[in-house]
């Protein structure tokens, strides 16, 4: 087996093959591009992510073998061996004397070549666009490319990518790139549509905050930006005239949080997508509400495992809600909730309103003050 260069890593050496006598090149034919599931990796400084390598378009016939390595500069990453192969392992011409291929693995390689029975022309092939899947470990150095390219074991003349009917692909053959860039602090994806939640007559998209440093985060505020009339419902305050969802728990490095946004849209249209910016803050000490709680329990469990809590208010009073797991510590719930002078609804089902979920944990207590006027 030849030995790469050192100044590239060996990230995959598939070679399916190839005991094949005077196999045609091709003069002409549509290109191939063997490219990256990505034209971009966002990572965290440091993060160990996976890369997948395909071959676009697919390949009349399926691929019968093919070699390919992936390269970067050693100070910035380095690269472990292909844990997804696409192309069926048993790979040989069909007849009595076909053999076992040989398999070879090691650290930043993976290596089958197939044997060949010369007396029947059916290939086993593999039709999957995707070749193999890769982990590259980062070093936190900044900003790099990886890259494609051949990958032999039998010299400089051996025939690499070749389809089901034994034609040789290589002249046919180009190799993307891709950027690696590392992103600190707090990122937001948006995770949902726009949806009614026909129970609380508001519509509802959850958007997830990720601490992508390397160190934990307090806690964090979401800004919603409105070109549009709407109303953050569970909005926690406002900055300069923009409302904010608030998490008051540590985030750890690479960790996330689920944020629900509720909106109260009075034209009942979805539409434009708003905007989101992550922040992070130090919770503030928060001081216990005043007044007498009374104890409330859930009264019904939906099928997302939320809970709703329903209890009588007065109209125009404010009730502030807290939350525990051993009736000792207690948490408060922002905002506080606006009395109609009848029953009022609660839906407990987890950040902002609460740490998590309902059912991430054994029991959760909840009980309510009527706030002063």
């Amino acid at each position: 087996m030849k030995t790469p260069p050192t100044a590239t890593l060996p990230a995959l050496l598939l070679h399916l093959g190839v005991l094949l006598l005077a196999l045609p090149r091709p003069a002409s034919g549509s290109p191939y591009v063997v490219t990256f599931d990505r034209q971009e990796y966002q990572i965290r400084a440091g993060a160990t992510f996976p890369v997948q390598v395909h071959i676009s378009p697919a390949v009349p016939g399926g691929v019968f073998s093919f070699g390919v390595m992936l390269m970067v500069d050693s100070t910035n990453a380095t690269v472990a061996g292909a844990s997804a192969i696409a192309v069926p392992p048993a790979l040989h011409f069909d007849g009595p004397r076909a053999a076992v291929p040989v398999v070879a693995t090691g650290p930043g390689f993976a290596a089958v070549k197939g044997t060949g029975e010369f007396f029947s022309p059916v290939l086993t092939t593999s039709s999957n666009t995707l070749l193999a899947t890769f982990y590259v470990s980062d070093r936190g150095n900044g900003p790099y490319e990886l890259r494609l390219g051949f990958f032999n074991t039998l010299g400089s003349t051996e025939q690499i990518f070749v389809n089901g009917s034994g034609t040789v692909l290589d002249p046919q053959i180009t190799f993307a790139t891709a950027a690696v860039v590392q992103v600190g602090g707090l990122t937001n994806e948006v995770r949902s549509g726009l949806t009614l939640n026909r129970q609380t007559g508001l519509f509802e998209q959850t958007v997830r905050v990720i601490n992508n440093s390397l160190n934990p985060v307090n806690g964090v505020r979401l800004f919603v930006n409105l070109t549009t009339n709407w109303t953050v419902w569970n909005a926690a305050g406002t900055t300069n005239g923009r409302p904010f969802l608030q998490h008051a728990f540590p985030i750890a490095p690479g960790g996330f949080v689920d944020m629900r946004v509720e909106y109260r849209i009075p034209n009942r249209i979805p539409s434009p997508q708003p905007g989101y910016e992550a922040v992070p803050f130090d919770p503030p000490g928060t001081t216990p509400p005043v007044g007498t709680p009374f104890p409330v329990s859930p009264r019904h469990s939906f099928a997302d495992g939320s809970f709703l809590l329903e209890f009588n208010s007065l109209s125009n009073r404010f009730y502030s809600i807290q939350y525990s797991y051993d009736l000792q510590t207690w948490q408060t719930v922002l905002p506080a909730v606006k009395g109609n002078g009848s029953r009022l609804q609660w839906i407990d089902y987890g950040p902002p309103k609460t740490d998590s979920p309902p059912t991430a944990r054994p029991q959760r207590y909840y009980r309510v003050f009527l706030l002063a006027q």
